[in-house]
C-alpha cells in the first residue's frame, strides 16, 4: 500500500513540472509492471477481494499515463504488465492455491486488464487531441510571430502596436524633430548604365547599411523613395538630442558609403539635408498604409538634401544652432531654396575636434 501510495504522490509531484521529468515517464511503464504485480499480491494474501485488488491496481497504474498523456505504446506496456504478476503470484505460493484463488487471480487479472485497456483507449484519445490542439496553437504562434515582424519591419513597433489594438488613423504632433534626406547623386545616368539586377543590387545594399546605422543611432527610418531615404530622429518616442542623432547618423552614412570597397560603390556620392523643427507623425489609408510626416519642417530637410553639394549633409539654421558647439559646420551662405526664399545654410564636416 505505501509502494503503491508513493507511486501516485511521485506522479502527481512530477505532471506539475513535466519538462522536468521525462525520465519519469520512460520508467512508468516498467515501474507499472513491478509495482502492480507487488500490489496484486499483497492486496489478495491480505484477503481483499480479487476482482476490487486487479481494478485497483490497473486505476492506480493508468493514472500514471493519464497525467503523463504517454505514447501508445508506453500505455501498451502498461497492459501486458498484469500477466506476470499472477503467474508469479500463483507459482511461488507456498502451497497449492485453492481454485477459488486460482479462480480470483484470473478474474482480477481479466478485470485490471480490461480496465487498463479502457482507460489506455481515453487517454490516448485526450493526448491526441492534445497534441492537435499544441500543434496548431504552434502554428498559429507562428504565423502570428512572422505577421507581427512583417508588420515591424513596415511600421516603427509602437505604431505597430497601436494598430494592431485598435485600427484607426493615428496622428501625433512631435514638437522637435530632426529630418533628414539622402539621395543619390547623378541615380538618373546610373540607372541608364547598369543592368536591373545590378542597379537593384546596389541599392539594397547601400539601404541595408543605412538601415542598419539607423537602429544603432536611435533614428527611425521612414521609407524610401526611388533612390532617396528618409528619417526622422524623435518619433515615434519623443524627446532626446534629436539634432545630434540626426548628425551623427547622417555623417555615417557618408563614411559607410565611402567605405564600399572600389567597383561596388559605382562612384555614387550622396547629398544630404538636416532641419529641425515641428512635425505631424502618423498613418492614414486602409491599404498599404504607411508611417509618414508632414509639415515644414519635412519640405524644408527635403530642400535642403534637394539644394545640397554632392558629397555633403547641408543643414538648416534650426539645426544649425543645436549643433553649433559641439560640430564643426561650415556656412555655406545663403541659398536661394525652392519654395522657400533665400536661406542661411550651413555643411556639417564633423565633431569638434
Amino acid at each position: 500500500s505505501a509502494t503503491v501510495m508513493g507511486v501516485i504522490v511521485v506522479a502527481l509531484v512530477a505532471s506539475s513540472r513535466p519538462g522536468s521529468w521525462r525520465w519519469l515517464e520512460r520508467l512508468m511503464p516498467f515501474a507499472n509492471a513491478a509495482v502492480g504485480g507487488l500490489a496484486v499480491a499483497l492486496l489478495i494474501s491480505q484477503g481483499l477481494p480479487p476482482t476490487v485488488s486487479g481494478l485497483a491496481v490497473a486505476i492506480v497504474a493508468q493514472f500514471g499515463f493519464t497525467i503523463f498523456r504517454l505514447e501508445p505504446l508506453a500505455a501498451g506496456l502498461g497492459v501486458g504488465s498484469y500477466l506476470v504478476p499472477f503467474v508469479v503470484y500463483i507459482a511461488l505460493r507456498p502451497e497449492p492455491a485453492a481454485p477459488w484463488v486460482a479462480f480470483g487471480c484470473v478474474l482480477s487479472f481479466v478485470a485490471g486488464l480490461l480496465a487498463n485497456v479502457v482507460m489506455n483507449r481515453v487517454s490516448r484519445e485526450s493526448y491526441r487531441q492534445e497534441r492537435i490542439i499544441e500543434e496548431q496553437k504552434r502554428r498559429i504562434d507562428h504565423e502570428r510571430a512572422r505577421a507581427d515582424a512583417l508588420l515591424h519591419s513596415i511600421l516603427p513597433v509602437p505604431i505597430a502596436e497601436r494598430l494592431k489594438l485598435a485600427p484607426q488613423t493615428i496622428s501625433d504632433h512631435y514638437d522637435e524633430v530632426t529630418v533628414l534626406f539622402a539621395d543619390v547623386v547623378g541615380f538618373t545616368p546610373l540607372a541608364a548604365r547598369l543592368a536591373p539586377a545590378q542597379l537593384v543590387e546596389l541599392l539594397n545594399e547601400v539601404f541595408t547599411r543605412f538601415d542598419g546605422l539607423a537602429e544603432r543611432h536611435g533614428v527611425e527610418k521612414i521609407k524610401t523613395i526611388g533612390d532617396a531615404y528618409m528619417a526622422v530622429a524623435g518619433v515615434p518616442k519623443a524627446g532626446g538630442d534629436t539634432a545630434r542623432a540626426a548628425a551623427e547618423l547622417a555623417l555615417a552614412m557618408r563614411a559607410e558609403l565611402a567605405a564600399l570597397p572600389a567597383g561596388r560603390d559605382h562612384g555614387i556620392r550622396l547629398r544630404i539635408g538636416l532641419c529641425t523643427g515641428p512635425v505631424v507623425a502618423g498613418v492614414i489609408g486602409a491599404k498599404k498604409f504607411a508611417y509618414d510626416l508632414w509639415g515644414d519642417t519635412v519640405n524644408t530637410a527635403a530642400r535642403m538634401e534637394a539644394h545640397g553639394v554632392p558629397g555633403e549633409i547641408q543643414v538648416s539654421e534650426s539645426t544649425w544652432l543645436r549643433l553649433q558647439n559641439r560640430y564643426t559646420l561650415a556656412e555655406r551662405g545663403t541659398v536661394e531654396i525652392k519654395g522657400k526664399g533665400p536661406m542661411r545654410t550651413w555643411l556639417l564636416v564633423g565633431p569638434l575636434p
